[in-house]
């Protein structure tokens, strides 16, 4: 958290911003990021890894901010706390730290201040959904795989008559012939 922070915010605002980020600790959300990060770096030419490196920053927000709403913080004053933390602190001094900023804020503080019924995802989900990420990275790959090995067999290099390989060929034939 920035340096100073508390000077400017009231113990209850404090609080729901701690809350905040103890959330992200026990969702573990900075490994789940440098993973992400790791698969960019190797699906780099792949749009979708972009676009959900995005997504994921929104959803690990908006899961912190509907914990911190469900733990008991009053909304507004969680809202207001985050309008001051981006007043006195709009973005992070470092570029690898999450700052408060960007178009999404009007949206994020509407969220916080609406009234929606928190709901858990069942186990069934996030089964069916860690299914299809692991499909939509595997299969890919085995395409891939599947695609080199048919590639390299099919391959056929030209050889010159009387070099090594034409004779190595020509003896291979005509054993075939011979057995046939």
């Amino acid at each position: 958290m920035p340096e100073g922070l508390a000077n400017h915010l009231s113990s209850e605002q404090m609080c729901s911003i701690v809350a905040h980020e103890v959330s992200h600790l026990r969702r573990r959300d900075n490994l789940t990021f440098a993973i992400h990060m790791l698969s960019q770096v190797v699906f780099w030419f792949y749009p979708l890894t972009w676009w959900l490196g995005k997504r994921l920053i929104a959803e690990r927000e908006r899961a912190c901010d509907e914990a911190v709403v469900a733990s008991g913080y009053d909304p507004g004053v969680y809202a207001e706390s985050i309008l001051k933390v981006c007043h006195f602190y709009v973005q992070s001094p470092l570029p690898c730290t999450a700052g408060v900023s960007g178009a999404a804020l009007k949206d994020r503080v509407e969220a916080i201040m609406s009234d929606h019924i928190i709901r858990r995802v069942p186990a069934v989900t996030k089964a069916l959904l860690l299914a299809l990420a692991a499909a939509g990275i595997a299969a890919p790959l085995a395409v891939g795989m599947l695609t080199a090995r048919r590639a390299s067999a099919q391959a056929v290099t030209p050889s010159l008559p009387g070099s090594a390989a034409s004779t190595e060929a020509e003896i291979a034939r005509r054993r075939y012939e011979l057995t046939s």
